[in-house]
């Protein structure tokens, strides 16, 4: 019987996760000749010698018992196929749970599994948000995975993020609706009295990525997107973009993807040559943490002169008086123009491409927040 939706899918398994209080439970059997429905989350555990076990994730067992795990079902299980992907015979699966589930079994009804190991364990499914990796270590040895993973683990288990370096601040989030729990990034080490005060179908590890951070601008950072996407920076540049232009483009991101951690900004002189168009950036910019701004060069004959002037002008005079703002004065360190440039005074040489892009770099590394936490329950 293959597992299907939510009509009806938990039916079988009683109990509320630890911090939402006691639910109206549920009736066993279902559809099938009724095997007994498994005890709550957090109920003392159950030993059985040889192939039963602990029906929670928390306490030892007694001498020659062996631990069960609970395991909520998910559209496409099968009793053959989680058999088989958790190394049990289907026997003894239908030993401990009832002959139902070979007849029908649904989304949201739990099983009892034997644990692989004499110590208590469970199975948690890894749900990243946004770009990264999930490393995991635990008795049953180590793994990862950069995506959706249904981890078999021995309690305690410790799981690490591995996220861009340049992205943002990443977080965990334990457990499902009212009784979630969030946490700092760094590791995170989840013990069997954790887990056992969860419901199964609750076990959810959410890593919520940080955002990378955001270039926008013009034609010259266009110029340098693909480097800067592989130093791990999201680029949206348009050649010709005016300024604000750019301030709408960066406002649209924000207000349909939420805050960054950084935004990298660079637009050219026109419509930016005022304090208020500053203060309209800094306004788009709402809650990101840190601002880069980039200086900018032009060529070397009017209106272009005025225009280079006026705009760095207001650059420089105007980041220093708000907070977590970073100025990249790209026009001071090509002032030369010779090397970095190419003959238009503007775009950028090979040798340019370089050094602008370790720039904003740098810029973004020096904004960056600081170091992970360990946390254990």
């Amino acid at each position: 019987a293959e597992a299907g939706g939510e009509d009806g899918g938990g039916a079988r398994s009683g109990g509320e996760d630890d911090d939402g209080g006691g639910g109206d439970g549920g009736e066993a059997g279902g559809d099938g000749a009724g095997g007994a429905a498994p005890a709550p989350a957090g109920s003392p555990p159950e030993t059985v010698s040889g192939g039963g076990g602990t029906a929670g994730a928390g306490a030892g067992t007694s001498a020659g018992a062996v631990p069960l795990f609970e395991l909520a079902v998910v559209p496409g299980d099968t009793p053959g196929a989680l058999a088989h992907a958790f190394g049990v015979p289907l026997e003894t699966l239908v030993e401990l749970n009832g002959a139902w589930i070979l007849e029908t079994i649904r989304s949201g009804d739990v099983l009892r599994v034997p644990c692989p190991t004499g110590a208590p364990c469970a199975v948690v499914e890894v749900a990243p948000v946004g770009e990264g990796c999930v490393a995991w270590t635990s008795a049953l040895g180590a793994d990862g995975r950069c995506g959706p993973a249904r981890v078999l683990a021995a309690l305690p288990v410790r799981f690490e993020m591995e996220s861009d370096p340049l992205a943002g601040p990443a977080r965990w989030t334990w457990g499902h609706g009212t009784s979630q729990l969030e946490y700092g990034e760094g590791a995170l080490e989840l013990t069997a009295d954790r887990v056992a005060r969860t419901r199964p179908g609750s076990r959810v590890l959410t890593v919520v990525h940080g955002l990378a951070p955001l270039a926008v601008g013009d034609s010259v950072m266009a110029d340098a997107a693909r480097e800067l996407r592989k130093a791990g920076i999201e680029v949206d540049a348009v050649g010709a973009r005016s300024a604000r232009e750019s301030i709408e483009a960066l406002r649209d991101h924000l207000s349909r993807e939420g805050a960054r951690d950084t935004v990298i900004f660079q637009g050219i002189g026109f419509g930016f040559v005022s304090e208020d168009d500053f203060a309209l950036l800094m306004e788009a910019a709402g809650a990101v943490e840190h601002v880069v701004v980039l200086t900018t060069q032009f060529p070397s004959r009017p209106p272009w002169t005025v225009l280079e002037r006026e705009a760095n002008r207001i650059i420089r005079g105007q980041a220093p008086l708000y907070p977590g703002v970073t100025v990249v004065d790209w026009n001071a360190l090509t002032d030369g123009r010779e090397r970095e440039l190419t003959t238009d005074g503007t775009h950028l040489s090979r040798a340019g491409l370089r050094a602008y892009v370790d720039e904003i770099v740098e810029a973004v590394q020096a904004g960056a927040a600081e170091g992970g936490l360990l946390l254990e329950e």
